[in-house]
This record gives structure tokens, C-alpha cells and sequence, in this order.
């Protein structure tokens, strides 16, 4: 037992519950007109989009209210989506709509807090039905109920908590930092076995015209219509999320046959993340294609699993990166582009297997590495709430773990 956790087993019987407003002030974010908003004049604001991030690019020129300005230390909250709390750090700024910042009263203390509030987050997240986005009330957060200690005990827990946490985080910051070393490698001997080949076309590879993926006017419930891969749908390491479908109103569906995808049909983000891929699998089969993602036929699996490592290189994504237009609110690759880019390949294409088959081994003597590594983040992640939940809610004081 630690000197800080005797600090607050002392206090076990003092813990009283009581809802949140009773120890916070919670200010709700202003509907700033997006018609002012830039990318250089005028005050910082942060955009739900910008929460994870902890930095904003968008400025607001025009009169910002005072109580919406939030400042370092500040926990934030996002009101759409994930309910994500996130203790700001970046610079000050105008609090946009769709998010709301806490400030602790005199009997909370503002660390222990940002311990706290995703606990009653989760609780409401869990009871809130949506068939696109789930949307928070700052009225239902302040009336949940949480068990609070006395203030002194509130600090030793978060003293706790700071020295406990920043451990679990630098092992996985540590094990992150192998995975990306990892990838690097990977594509630098994938630019390798690629580059000293003799350049195609793109466009030759093909067995029919690339084509954008469709922006959708209305998602359904699961398991009604037609499925919709997207790019969530996608993980960094080529891999399709089978169990994370979306899907389309049925009747819609015959508007965007020439983005229906099949099996061996390579998918490609063309919008922001350059050189997130897959190759479509079995499963997907009829599936309809949506933005910000391009389907590439080539009629041939072996192919397409090709051009998956290809567009994985460090050639490819840097390529991808210069020719990407930057006019709209992402960079944006333009397809006709992308039919000119090079890929190096055999002349002969009865050598194309072996070349595969070097990709793929290099490929899976990592894969196993990473994917093992990735684990221990997520059970480092675990151990990281679990270790949070005991502390603020009395579980380390009643026998819990």
C-alpha cells in the first residue's frame, strides 16, 4: 500500500454521493457563424474535430463572449459521438458549439475531476440510443451521480493517479513508438523490392476506370439495406472491419452501382489519410463504396495485394502528398492523377508472384510483431481505466481491484 493510498482509506466513511452539478460550473460551447471562420485572423476556436488533437487551426474573426474561453487545464468535453473528455492543453480559445468545459468548484479538485466525469460519460453513453451520431445533454451530466470523497483524499487521488497513469502511458507510448519503427521498416523494404523495377502506370494495371467513392444522404439501423464500406471501416494495417458495418436505405442503393465493390477490389483513401488501404475480401462482396475512398479494379487479387504494398511505400505516399489538391478542406487526390503514377513492376509478369511473395513475407514477419505489440497497448489501455475506475469510485478502498 502506497503512502497516498492510506491517505484516503482513512477517509472511506466520508465519501458522499451527490450529483455533478453540485462541484462543477459547466459552460456550453457559443454557435459561432462558420462564415467567419479562417485559418489566420481573429481568435483560436476549437472544433469537436480538434478535441483529440489538442491543437486548433481555425480562428473566428469577430466578438468572442468571455465565459467561453477555455485555458489550459480546462476539461473539455465533446458532446457528439464518443463523449470524449479531454483536459486541454493546447493554447486559449473560444469554445465552439457541441462541446462544454467543467471547472471545478472549491469542493472538487480539477484533477481529480478529469478523473471522474468519464465514468458517469460512459454511463450516459451507454443509455443513449442513435441511429447516426449520439448527442450529449449538459443537463443529463450535471444530474448524474457520483460518489465523491472529501477534498483532501480527492488530491491524494490524483496524486496517485498522476504518477500511476504516467507510468501505464509511457509503456505504451514506448510499445506505439516500436509499432511505428516497425511500419517504417516495412515500407522502406517494400520501396525497395518496388523501386527497382521498371515503372507501369497505374492506369495500364486496371481492369476498368477508378472510381470515387459516393457521399450518402442517410445512414439506416444495421442490418437494413444495403452495406457502405467507409473508411472507419479500415484499419492501418490493410485490414477491412467486418463487424463495423454501415449500411444505406435499399432504395438508394441502384444510384451507385459504379461504386458497388467486389471481392479482390482494391480500396484507396483519396481524401486526407493518403495510403489507407485494403484489398476487398469475400465478405464485402456487393458492398457500395463511400467517400472519402476510391475503389481500383484490377481483375486480379495477386494484383491488387501488389499495389496494397505499393501504396504502403514511402514513394507512393509522399507522391501522393505532393499531388494531393489542398483547395478543399482536406487534401484531396485527384484520379486522373493518380492513373499516371508509376508503380514498379516486373516486365515480365510471370515474375509478379515472386515479387508478392517477398512483399508478403516481409509483410507477415512483421504483422506478428506489430500485431502482438498492439495487444499489450490495449491491455496496457485496460489496465490504464481499470486502475482509474478503482481509485475514483472507492473500489480501491473496499477490497477491489
Amino acid at each position: 500500500m502506497t503512502a497516498t493510498t492510506a491517505e484516503w482509506l482513512r477517509t472511506a466513511d466520508q465519501w458522499k454521493l451527490g450529483r455533478v452539478k453540485d462541484h462543477v460550473d459547466l459552460v456550453n460551447g457559443f454557435p459561432f457563424d462558420s462564415a467567419r471562420f479562417n485559418q489566420t485572423a481573429g481568435t483560436p476556436v476549437i472544433r469537436i474535430r480538434d478535441l483529440l488533437v489538442g491543437e486548433t487551426e481555425t480562428y473566428f474573426d469577430g466578438p468572442v463572449p468571455a465565459n467561453v474561453m477555455i485555458y489550459p487545464g480546462d476539461l473539455v468535453i465533446g458532446m457528439d459521438g464518443d463523449f470524449n473528455a479531454v483536459t486541454w492543453t493546447g493554447r486559449p480559445a473560444a469554445l465552439n458549439q457541441r462541446l462544454c468545459v467543467l471547472r471545478a468548484r472549491p469542493s472538487m479538485d480539477q484533477r481529480f475531476l478529469s478523473y471522474l466525469i468519464p465514468i458517469p460519460l460512459r454511463a450516459i453513453n451507454d443509455v443513449t440510443y442513435a441511429t447516426t451520431v449520439k448527442h450529449l445533454s449538459s443537463i443529463d451530466l450535471l444530474a448524474e451521480r457520483v460518489v465523491v470523497p472529501p477534498l483532501d483524499a480527492q488530491i491524494a487521488i490524483a496524486n496517485y493517479l498522476d504518477a500511476e497513469i504516467g507510468r501505464i502511458e509511457a509503456l505504451i507510448a514506448k510499445k506505439q513508438r516500436i509499432v511505428e519503427l516497425i511500419d517504417e521498416r516495412l515500407r522502406v523494404v517494400s520501396t525497395e523490392l518496388l523501386s527497382s523495377q521498371p515503372g507501369w502506370p497505374l492506369k495500364r494495371l486496371l481492369s476498368a476506370p477508378m472510381a470515387y467513392g459516393v457521399l450518402v444522404p442517410r445512414f439506416v439501423a444495421n442490418g437494413e439495406g444495403v452495406p457502405m464500406l467507409r473508411i472507419n471501416n479500415l484499419d492501418l494495417n490493410g485490414y477491412i472491419k467486418m463487424d463495423e458495418v454501415t449500411w444505406i436505405e435499399s432504395d438508394l442503393s441502384w444510384q451507385y452501382r459504379r461504386t458497388v465493390i467486389k471481392p479482390g477490389d482494391l480500396v484507396l483513401s483519396v481524401v486526407g489519410s493518403m495510403g489507407r488501404s485494403a484489398v476487398v475480401p469475400l465478405g464485402a462482396n456487393g458492398w457500395n463504396l463511400n467517400r472519402p475512398l476510391a475503389r481500383l479494379q484490377t481483375g486480379s487479387e495477386m494484383l491488387s495485394r501488389i499495389l496494397w504494398h505499393w501504396t504502403r511505400t514511402t514513394g507512393f505516399l509522399m507522391e501522393a502528398t505532393l499531388a494531393a489538391s489542398s483547395g478543399a478542406a482536406q487534401p484531396t487526390l485527384n484520379l486522373g492523377d493518380l492513373a499516371n503514377f508509376n508503380v514498379g513492376l516486373p516486365t515480365n509478369r510471370d515474375m509478379w508472384p515472386q515479387l508478392l511473395e517477398s512483399l508478403e513475407r516481409q509483410w507477415s514477419r512483421t504483422d506478428e510483431i506489430r500485431h502482438r505489440l498492439l495487444k499489450q497497448c490495449d491491455a496496457l489501455t485496460e489496465r490504464r481505466q481499470a486502475v482509474i475506475t478503482a481509485a475514483v469510485t472507492g473500489q480501491s478502498h473496499t477490497g477491489g481491484s
